[in-house]
């Protein structure tokens, strides 16, 4: 990645919040504290439309309150009105039962220009209990940075608004509190217009991983090489896949805008009628460095394309493995970017207990891997495709309860089952047995045109996929599995 920018994450187990009292002296030169906040920092069952107070030692200059005061996760515009040392905050709406931060950068001032000495995060939840995970660490460049962290893997972080974000004091320094034990990836950003998204031009630097001390980049050079088309493959009749040479964003003057849809950072899905020699030059297509495609970039389709000789690939995995799976009945849908032949595949767990399965071809490009053996709880494990491999945690088998169920659609289908803080998805068999942790869950469906394992919403020469919803949702009980349940989507 280019342009990383070095940052340490640490955990933290203490709150967030501080509060102090101020000191005086003939001339004010004293920063201003925290002296009470409505809501209180480790607050729980806060009303979703409650009003946020922060009174601090001394008056508020009104303009620093507008632009100090943020709330995470991001719910929109916030509203702020200074009454002397009390500042009222008025928010879009909220979620139930969710955990929130209110961020207070030191960028708020008094009436003398003093400003607060360092970042407050004060912790609050809508529900009953309140998410503990806290992290913090370093920015080291010039300036001010925007700390995002996303759910999930890059492939469309900059298509979306973060799941949580924190914001660098004067110093570099950061803290965000109040998440969830999941896996994110973390992001610094340069985020000159604090719109919490990347644009042309803004710096930005990755982690990727568990939320492990101490966390450590290494800023490189400014990025001047422009990205390169490393390779194009047929992935329908109609659809070409261009991959570059490093994650590319779109923009003004995309000549492909509205016709194409993104696989992953560093690569395009491209609609043709028909295979033409070469494709004209592509514009509107950047590094994450603000480097433009070159326009004299000219690919031959004969030579890429059609060539048998590009290796398939794994597109998709399901269940993704970065969710915690249950042990018994441990099975993948493996799908890749076109046929091939029958893949190795074993899992390894604790770098070394290998377990092998069996494989089942479903289709040209699909295949079924059920393991011989139950996977081993609390275990670090990787399920090893060919030269490919991915990772993924198990859990105690006393959180889940199972279900056994058909449908009335036809193959090929995906069915996901969605809850508060677990998404998981299977392809079609029939009966099938899923195993999910305990909680109620939505159940909805797609019919996955292309076999590429995802829910397309279509574009130009690629047809969208088919979403359907079922009526009634489903309860899964621990330690208990629900016996023929039939889903009928409509």
């Amino acid at each position: 990645m280019k342009r990383i920018i070095l940052v340490l994450l640490l955990l933290l187990s203490a709150s967030c919040a501080k509060r102090g009292l101020p000191t005086g002296g003939p001339e004010d030169k004293t920063p201003p504290t925290l002296t009470l906040s409505l809501p209180e920092n480790g607050e729980t069952n806060i009303p979703v439309d409650a009003r946020f107070t922060l009174t601090f030692s001394e008056p508020v200059k009104p303009t620093s309150a507008e632009r100090a005061i943020f709330l995470s996760p991001p719910s929109g515009k916030l509203t702020t009105i200074c009454r002397g040392k009390q500042v009222s905050i008025t928010h879009p709406p909220i979620d139930k039962g969710k955990t929130y931060s209110l961020i207070i950068t030191d960028r708020l001032a008094d009436m003398h220009g003093n400003h607060l000495q360092g970042n407050i995060i004060i912790t609050f939840s809508t529900g009953k209990t309140i998410d503990t995970i806290d992290v913090h660490g370093r920015v080291l460049a010039p300036g001010r940075y925007s700390i995002l962290a996303y759910r999930g893997g890059k492939s469309d972080i900059f298509n979306r608004l973060p799941d949580y974000f924190s914001i660098t004091d004067t110093t570099g320094s950061f803290k965000m509190c109040g998440l969830p034990d999941r896996d994110f990836v973390f992001i610094a950003l340069e985020d000159k217009n604090s719109n919490l998204r990347l644009d042309n031009g803004e710096k930005v630097g990755f982690f990727d991983g568990e939320k492990r001390c101490p966390l450590n980049f290494a800023p490189t050079e400014p990025d001047t090489t422009p990205p390169k088309i490393t390779k194009a493959f047929l992935y329908t009749k109609k659809t070409v896949a261009l991959v570059f040479s490093e994650p590319v964003l779109t923009g003004e003057g995309f000549t492909l805008k509205d016709a194409y849809q993104r696989l992953s950072l560093d690569t395009l899905f491209v609609p043709i009628d028909s295979i033409p020699d070469h494709i004209p030059p592509l514009e509107g297509i950047f590094d994450l460095a603000g480097n433009t495609l070159a326009a004299e970039t000219v690919l031959v389709w004969k030579e890429t394309v059609i060539e048998d000789s590009i290796p398939a690939f794994v597109v998709a995995v399901i269940p993704e493995p970065k969710k915690r799976i249950t042990v018994p009945d441990t099975s993948f849908t493996i799908i890749f970017s076109k046929p091939t032949e029958t893949p190795d595949i074993s899992i390894l767990c604790d770098s070394t207990n290998r377990i092998k399965g069996t494989v089942k071809r479903i289709s040209s490009n699909r295949f079924l891997f059920k393991a011989n053996s139950p996977l081993p709880t609390l275990s670090t494990c990787k399920l090893l495709v060919a030269d490919t491999s991915f990772s993924f945690k198990t859990a105690e088998f006393n959180q889940y309860g199972g279900v056994l169920f058909s449908s009335n659609l036809t193959p090929p289908y995906i069915i996901v089952f969605e809850g508060n803080d677990t998404f998981a998805s299977c392809v079609e068999h029939h009966p099938k047995k899923l195993h999910l942790p305990g909680g109620e869950y939505s159940i909805s469906a797609f019919i996955d045109r292309n076999g590429n394992g995802r829910f397309d919403k279509g574009s130009f020469s690629l047809p969208a996929d088919t979403p359907y919803i079922s009526d009634e949702p489903i309860t899964i009980r621990p330690r208990w599995t629900t016996e023929d349940v039939e889903f009928i989507f409509k």
